[in-house]
């Protein structure tokens, strides 16, 4: 007779999530929403399994460590949880807010631009893409894009297609030379 266990496995979702890592035009493991081309290039900085998932799914994570307790759907207060990678418990060499700040300066990079690689008007960009681009104004925001990709180069040194990445430098680039001088 199998185990609950042995069954879970027979599920596919299930052994997906279990022991795959994600490879291109893939789906986020947490939620099964498709991976967008910036998740993929700036995967999660995870050593042992390379495990990746999508903004939405880390940014709940992020909120949900920012509190000292999270409410359970009982309304009882529960253990506050700890950023670390949800399929092997590592811990991140890196805060993944900044990963993060660069899946969202290159998805800007990529929407914000016509093919031609033209910068689109204001009012040619969705809400999220004009919001976007209005919290990248500065100079400081600037500068910690750029230290993000300095540090996530590092952690992430000998894991990395270097032309990818170097495609992907080029479109975070793109997004602040179009931006006016402030």
């Amino acid at each position: 007779k199998e185990t609950t266990h042995q069954l879970a496995f027979r599920i596919p979702a299930y052994r997906k999530m279990a022991f795959s890592t994600p490879t291109p035009n893939s789906d986020c493991p947490i939620c099964l929403e498709e991976l967008s081309l910036s998740e993929e290039i700036f995967s999660l900085p995870c050593h042992r399994c390379n495990f990746n998932y999508c903004t939405s799914c880390v940014a709940g994570f992020v909120r949900s460590s920012h509190d000292d307790y999270q409410v359970a759907s009982d309304g009882s207060r529960q253990v506050k949880i700890y950023i670390a990678c949800p399929q092997c418990r590592s811990k991140y060499p890196m805060d993944i807010s900044k990963v993060l700040l660069l899946r969202k300066v290159h998805a800007l990079g990529i929407n914000a631009f016509s093919a031609e690689g033209e910068p689109l008007d204001d009012q040619d960009l969705k809400a999220t893409d004009l919001s976007n681009k209005r919290d990248f104004l500065s100079r400081k925001k600037k500068r910690q894009v750029e230290l993000s990709y300095g540090l996530y180069l590092k952690v992430m040194e000998g894991k990395l297609d270097l032309v990818k990445m170097e495609e992907a430098q080029h479109t975070c680039q793109r997004v602040f030379q179009s931006l006016p001088e402030s």
